[in-house]
């Protein structure tokens, strides 16, 4: 904050999104004119930037964007979109571009960066497996063996069991015609799902633990695929383990949901304690603890704090209460520490908060009278 005031850069907003681009080039032949026209909308980026851009590496830029809304952040997110979607998925170019999530904590612009890293790493290693495969067939695969990934996709995410065999034969009748014995297209396809399947995963259930390691357990299965039949147990089973993890992301929810209502009955407490939250759910402190980070971006204490502060701000927006008071109130017994807690957390005294509330307020009740006026 001290840095970015110094650069006159404000870093204060709503919602914050992390974007890497990896320029680098595995060859040191001639620019083709696509991967030339990819670095020149890159340089147009960096020069059009509004936020703060840094070289991380010799190959590779980091975007810090910030929106005072979901739709502000959007636009500025727009046209690296735009970019990332022009790099075609069987193309050679080594250049990769990674978006991470929205997040709407400065403090957690580090896990936008994270999400980021691992989209682009996801969609890395798609686009090289999609070009050996289109390389390995000389340019001669049939257009009806690029399966749909969008399709399977959505059918991880709401298919039922009971459709499970039907769909997935449905889904691969294209496949039939391939010679598993004789050929690699059909590993590389399903080498192709699999990776799908994962980077939707990572965006969708953060408690996915050591994809690498599980991944490349299925990719030793795909190799034993030699027929047809081979090719729709696999899928049967690359599908159910992304059910496994779906339906750990559902009892997680409830724990959850359980959990946070538990902090907001007693955050007025100074005793409140991650053990007394995990002895409500009926789980160890040390799983609570593990599954809340990975579940919300947060540890528990940062989300109890979240709470507390949320708590103090309306309070002094709400009453005249003096701040050794409203420290008591939302659980805090030592004022001192409090004190120094909002200001840390809001950038402003409880006297400096409550202050601008009112000129706020008196701002907007003096345009109320303007209006009335006209």
């Amino acid at each position: 904050m001290h840095l970015s005031a110094t650069l006159d850069v404000s870093l204060i907003a709503a919602y914050y999104n992390a974007v890497i681009i990896d320029a680098g080039r595995t060859s040191p032949s001639p620019l083709e004119e696509q991967e030339q026209q990819l670095l020149d909308q890159i340089s147009s980026l960096k020069e059009n930037s509004l936020l703060l851009q840094f070289q991380r590496t010799k190959t590779e830029a980091v975007w810090i964007l910030k929106g005072d809304t979901l739709e502000q952040l959007q636009s500025e997110l727009l046209p690296f979109k735009e970019l990332q979607a022009s790099i075609p998925d069987s193309s050679s170019l080594s250049m990769s571009i990674g978006i991470g999530s929205v997040q709407d904590r400065l403090q957690h612009v580090h896990l936008t960066f994270l999400d980021a890293a691992e989209d682009m790493h996801w969609r890395r290693l798609s686009r090289q497996n999609r070009h050996a495969m289109w390389e390995d067939s000389r340019g001669q695969l049939e257009p009806a063996l690029f399966l749909e990934r969008g399709w399977f996709v959505n059918f991880l995410k709401m298919g039922t069991p009971a459709q499970l065999s039907a769909f997935i034969e449905e889904y691969t009748v294209a496949l039939k015609t391939i010679n598993w014995q004789t050929s690699s297209i059909g590993c590389y396809i399903l080498n192709d799902l699999t990776i799908e399947a994962f980077r939707s995963a990572k965006d969708m259930y953060h408690h996915v633990s050591e994809p690498d390691n599980v991944l490349t357990q299925l990719q030793q299965e795909i190799g034993s695929v030699r027929t047809w039949q081979d090719c729709c147990a696999y899928l049967i089973r690359l599908t159910e383990l992304f059910w496994s993890w779906r339906s750990r992301m559902d009892k997680y929810s409830d724990m959850l949901i359980k959990v946070k209502d538990f902090i907001g009955g007693h955050y007025d407490q100074d005793s409140i304690s991650l053990q007394d939250a995990a002895d409500y759910v009926k789980v160890s402190p040390s799983h609570l603890s593990k599954v809340f980070s990975q579940e919300t971006g947060q540890t528990f204490i940062e989300y109890l704090t979240q709470i507390r502060i949320g708590k103090a701000k309306e309070l002094l927006k709400a009453t005249s209460w003096r701040s050794y008071e409203i420290a008591h109130q939302v659980g805090y017994s030592d004022a001192h520490y409090f004190s120094n807690l909002f200001k840390r957390i809001t950038g402003q005294t409880t006297r400096e908060f409550r202050k601008s509330d009112i000129q706020d307020e008196f701002r907007l009740n003096l345009k109320g009278e303007k209006l009335r006026e006209r």
